[in-house]
């Protein structure tokens, strides 16, 4: 859960107004989008898994910012040339030979917008003031995610952030204090009724079904609000009793 434990750090330090910092690597394809048939100079047919995009069309694109202002200007059908380095397994060097490769955008499956035709991986790294550990030895998945940065916030903060009686909180969060939508969220409120907590904090991204479900399985003791983003849980908490946030811990 790496992942999920840098963003909740960063996010964590940088509400309470320390110096942690987000920044981007390079353009690694973790996946790509392969639909129906292979078409000719697809990403599907010429790219790899594990590949490093470095530039398009000869402009450097070091981060997946660079490559989306280039990718503004392209069109569906629109050939373009991509300059990639192989990928390099674990421990092992790299002879710093790249390729050209030519491929032709595809659209998006969601929105009709010119794509490559991969999914990325995950490459950003945080630079954080002082060393966190987060213990997760039972966890598994991203669904953790608001959990850790309310337990940091917590941890960080003089005072009780959480407020009366105990309070569980499911959901991922993003690098703009957003919390996303989860899966198995009925198996989830039947471990928190277990656990005793009486609040629990989950995503606003889950269905009304979802919802029902989980209410069902949670009982009557459990009080089951949906969030949007951080501040949204901060008020949740506020409400169950919980002391306000410094405004900074920077000195």
């Amino acid at each position: 859960m790496t992942g999920a434990k840098q963003i909740a750090e960063y996010v964590a330090m940088s509400k309470i107004g320390l110096d942690a910092q987000l920044k981007e690597g390079p353009i690694l394809i973790e996946q790509l989008i392969c639909e129906g048939a292979p078409a000719e100079n697809s990403a599907c047919v010429n790219l790899e898994v594990g590949e490093q995009i470095t530039h398009l069309n000869g402009i450097a694109t070091p981060t997946l910012s660079a490559l989306a202002v280039e990718m503004k200007r392209r069109a569906v059908g629109d050939k373009v040339t991509l300059t990639v380095l192989p990928y390099v397994a674990p421990n092992a060097e790299s002879d710093g030979k790249s390729k050209k490769v030519s491929i032709t955008l595809m659209a998006n499956p969601d929105d009709e917008r010119a794509i490559i035709g991969f999914i990325p991986a995950d490459t950003r790294v945080t630079k954080l003031p002082f060393e966190v550990n987060i213990s997760t030895a039972d966890i598994g998945g991203p669904s953790a995610g608001l959990a850790f940065t309310l337990a940091l916030l917590d941890e960080l903060t003089p005072g009780n952030l959480m407020g009366k009686g105990r309070v569980a909180a499911t959901g991922t969060m993003d690098e703009n204090e957003n919390v996303g939508a989860i899966g198995a969220l009925e198996q989830k409120a039947v471990a928190v009724r277990d656990s005793g907590a009486t609040l629990f904090l989950v995503p606003a991204g889950q269905s009304p079904d979802e919802m029902n479900a989980a209410r069902a399985a949670a009982g009557p003791g459990v009080r089951i609000v949906q969030v949007a983003t951080l501040d949204a849980a901060l008020r949740e908490l506020a409400k169950n009793g919980g002391e306000a946030l410094p405004k900074s811990l920077k000195k």
